[in-house]
């Protein structure tokens, strides 16, 4: 937690969560149809797949966690999910390396109504990432539920800068 610095005004705990945090959407639809961002990270056996989305006031609206899904069914589950933000501009963020190059394949045979954005992971990626979510944080933009996966995401971070400035 110390990459990310003090995340208690992060949290918010209404409107309910779901406290397994598997499927978790705003109720208010409003919130949902905004201009969104949703972050897609992919896993197959052991991990997660994750999706996160966040709208253009900085609140997280949506989330959903689970894993042991085919890399087809996940495409298929990222386009249900994507049916609850359908009022503004739609973007998908994704980790498009290792296997997240074969899930964009998937996802860009299917027919989703959203701006599919392929990331690459680099050291000079991850440090950017790291760097915009601590000023997302410390500026007081970024709002989420207390989902206890996140918050342990989130405690787990480490960032490591080697003597030749590697993560």
């Amino acid at each position: 937690s110390d990459v990310f610095g003090d995340l208690g005004a992060v949290w918010f705990r209404k409107p309910n969560v779901n406290p397994l945090g598997k499927l978790w959407l705003h109720p208010d639809k409003a919130q949902r149809d905004n201009d969104t961002v949703t972050g897609v990270d992919v896993a197959k056996e052991r991990d997660y797949t994750v999706f996160i989305t966040t709208n253009s006031d900085g609140l997280a609206v949506g989330y959903w966690r689970f894993r042991k899904a085919s890399y087809t069914q996940q495409g298929r589950n990222l386009e249900r999910y994507l049916e609850h933000f359908a009022g503004g501009d739609i973007q998908v963020r994704y980790d498009a390396t290792g296997v997240g190059n074969a899930f964009g394949d998937i996802v860009n045979e299917l027919d989703i109504d959203a701006n599919i954005v392929p990331v690459i992971f680099s050291n000079a990626s991850k440090q950017e990432m790291v760097t915009r979510t601590r000023i997302a944080i410390e500026s007081d933009w970024w709002h989420c539920p207390y989902i206890e996966q996140i918050a342990h995401e989130f405690a787990a971070y480490e960032l490591k800068v080697s003597k030749t400035g590697l993560h």
